[in-house]
């Protein structure tokens, strides 16, 4: 609602990195990665998101064959009357925004439609950065100092649709799915690469096979406890 909008809108009021990508709003959309094709019908394909929090960070895909496609609902009672279909052989998006080592928060709603290992929000290098991933049991967060990996991971069986959340505060790392909730202490992070990868990791061919929603992603320190329960509902 307006309320949600307002606030996402003001996690970068300040000029803080990151995206708020709407793939609910067929505005917000172009079946090209130019952005001349109006989104105007559902299952067309979806070839550039424009970013809506003001850093400029739009999402695209210059591939025909390898853009998702905004479907209706698939569960009642829907939190979203659309999502963003990835097919998992071979949708993803690229954007800009990663190398963060000052915080990290994202936070959507995914059903994920099979148990395959993918990403759903990748910046991870050889030596550093952040990854979200869809597991074979979950969906797993983990931060890079170095070579060294720091993670958490929680359940989340296929088809099943969840709000997920993923952190860095400074302190802790923290994943979230529904109501569940576990955190670790946060290594000292070294930076990922500045491009980000939505759908596949950012150096293995492996694609998310799903939906997603309206994905926020922001660097440095996460929002408040009020602001992230006003996003969430």
């Amino acid at each position: 609602g307006g309320g949600a909008a307002s606030i996402i809108a003001g996690l970068f009021a300040q000029g803080q990195q990151g995206f708020w990508l709407p793939f609910t709003d067929f505005a917000s959309l172009s079946q090209d990665s130019a952005g001349t094709l109006p989104y105007t019908a559902l299952e067309q394909p979806v070839g550039r998101v424009l970013d809506r929090s003001g850093r400029g960070n739009h999402a695209s895909q210059p591939t025909s064959t390898a853009r998702g496609k905004v479907s209706a609902a698939v569960v009642s009672p829907p939190t979203r009357p659309y999502y963003l279909r990835l097919d998992g052989t071979d949708d993803f998006y690229t954007c800009g925004g990663g190398g963060s080592t000052t915080g990290f928060y994202y936070s959507d709603v995914i059903r994920p439609t099979t148990s395959t290992f993918s990403a759903l929000l990748d910046d991870a290098t050889a030596g550093g950065g952040y990854l979200v991933q869809r597991t074979n049991t979950g969906i797993h967060f983990s931060a890079k100092a170095g070579a060294a990996v720091t993670s958490v991971s929680l359940p989340l069986a296929a088809n099943v649709q969840a709000f997920v959340l993923a952190m860095d505060d400074g302190v802790d790392l923290t994943l979230q799915v529904n109501s569940a909730q576990v955190s670790v202490a946060r290594p000292v992070v070294t930076a990922g690469a500045s491009t980000m990868y939505l759908g596949r990791y950012t150096t293995v061919a492996q694609y998310f096979s799903g939906t997603m929603t309206e994905p926020i992603y922001r660097a440095g320190p996460p929002p408040s406890a009020y602001e992230r329960e006003v996003i969430r509902n």
